[in-house]
Formats: structure tokens, sequence, C-alpha cells
């Protein structure tokens, strides 16, 4: 059975890596993703997905 925090993301997309990880520091075991925006991920590519790897990462990246 899936626990109730699996079924929720954290949506970050804001250029700021560290209000990433401050915010999954506090969220930590209430949550069981985290959604980057394209903004995000174009501000720190990879490397930030990485650095916010301690949840599962949704990578949101609708580029039309």
């Amino acid at each position: 059975m899936t626990a109730p925090a699996d079924r929720i993301l954290f949506a970050h997309d804001a250029p700021d890596i560290d209000a990433g990880r401050t915010a999954l520091a506090t969220l930590g075991p209430r949550i069981g993703a985290v959604k980057l925006g394209k903004t995000f991920f174009t501000a720190h590519g990879p490397a930030g997905g990485n650095a916010l790897a301690a949840a599962r990462v949704f990578l949101d990246l609708k580029f039309h």
C-alpha cells in the first residue's frame, strides 16, 4: 500500500537552489517527491536536480 506522503509532490520552480534545499529539509518525510520546473532546471541544469536528490525528482520541462 502506498503511504499518503508518497502522493504529495513539492513543486519548486524558482531559480533559488537554497530555497529548495530549505523547503526539502523542512518537508522531508512529509512528501514523496519534488517537482522541478523549467525555470529551476534552466538555472541549474542536471546538477541542480542532483543537489535536491534527497527526494524523488520529477522534471516538468515544458519547452514548447
